[in-house]
């Protein structure tokens, strides 16, 4: 988004038309509809980015072996990818995170790659739910 505002001439209104007209959620819905099919919409990359935060932030902290642990890692993790949307953990859990990821980790099932570039951490989370 600073790369955008920067070519714009650091105009503060990101989301306006050529005309300077607003460009509203169903306007850039639509155009991406249009890139990359009609199943599809922008909340489809937000949910995207969201499980691979949590999967990326479950493989970082590890398996506690209780219960109880991995509830508490699970609990920080919805925090911490709340924090990262602008919305709460349970909005967060429940509208954003792919309940793969938790089902999985509390069976021991975590990728590998918990940092890195993103490209890399994303095929691993393919990998995973692809399971």
């Amino acid at each position: 988004v600073r790369g955008l505002l920067r070519g714009r001439g650091g105009d503060e209104r990101l989301l306006v038309d050529a005309r300077g007209h607003a460009v509203g959620s169903d306007d850039v819905n639509e155009r991406f509809k249009e890139m990359v099919g009609a199943e599809f919409s922008v909340k489809d990359l937000r949910t995207w980015h969201a499980t691979v935060l949590a999967a990326a932030a479950f493989a970082r902290e590890g398996r506690p072996p209780s219960k109880r642990g991995r509830k508490r890692v699970e609990v920080e993790v919805m925090r911490e990818v709340s924090e990262h949307l602008g919305n709460t953990p349970a909005v967060a859990r429940k509208s954003y995170v792919d309940p793969r990821v938790v089902r999985l980790y509390h069976e021991g099932v975590m990728i590998r790659a918990r940092s890195g570039d993103r490209g890399t951490v994303e095929r691993a989370v393919l990998r995973m739910l692809r399971r």
